[in-house]
């Protein structure tokens, strides 16, 4: 059956008029139109299964070998472009920060948010950059004086931060719990202090 099937491909690949049987006529014959090749590939994957079950292995093999005649056809055709080669030149930046925020820049226009959360973490760090540069400014002179736990202006800068992006209830939610904690600290403070007091 399977020979016979062949037979019945190659013979209706060499019919044609032998007069017209020239270089050209040869040529055309074996172009291959990859989008629509793709487009039954993808059907016939899928009404396949509902072939009588004698017929599968020879589908099988027919969809093996044309997604290999695909691929080296689409590898002929990458190799005979002449533009394939994009010849990259050096940017002329004055800093390396210029050249961070440009690269910076256009991922944010060029990559959806979408895309990002679809390519990992680090891809959503580089989008949410500014973010996190304000955050570690703010860790950083939040650090840099450790008495700065126990001013609420400096925890209000980091918390500040932090909601950026976020809706109003969320926003005003955090602020009450900002509010309570001072209330604690400052509970805390008047317990210890009268505790030493006694």
């Amino acid at each position: 059956m399977d020979e016979l099937l062949i037979l019945l491909v190659l013979l209706m690949f060499l019919k044609g008029n032998k007069n017209d049987f020239n270089k050209t006529n040869l040529q055309d014959s074996f172009s291959l139109n990859i989008s629509s090749t793709h487009k039954k590939i993808k059907i016939l994957k899928k009404i396949s299964p509902y072939f009588p079950p004698d017929m599968i292995p020879a589908i099988n093999k027919s969809l093996f070998i044309t997604e290999k005649i695909v691929k080296v056809y689409e590898t002929v055709e990458f190799i005979k472009k002449e533009d394939n080669f994009y010849d990259i030149k050096v940017a002329d930046v004055n800093n390396k920060n210029e050249r961070i925020n440009y690269i910076l820049s256009t991922l944010k226009r060029e990559v959806s948010y979408d895309d990002a959360k679809e390519i990992g973490n680090g891809m959503e760090l580089i989008l949410n950059i500014d973010k996190y540069k304000k955050l570690a400014s703010v860790l950083k002179t939040f650090l840099s004086n450790p008495d700065g736990i126990n001013n609420s202006n400096s925890l209000e800068k980091i918390i500040e931060v932090m909601l950026e992006g976020r809706d109003e209830k969320e926003k005003k939610k955090i602020t009450q719990m900002v509010k309570m904690f001072e209330l604690m600290q400052t509970l805390d403070t008047q317990k210890k202090g009268s505790s030493e007091d006694k």
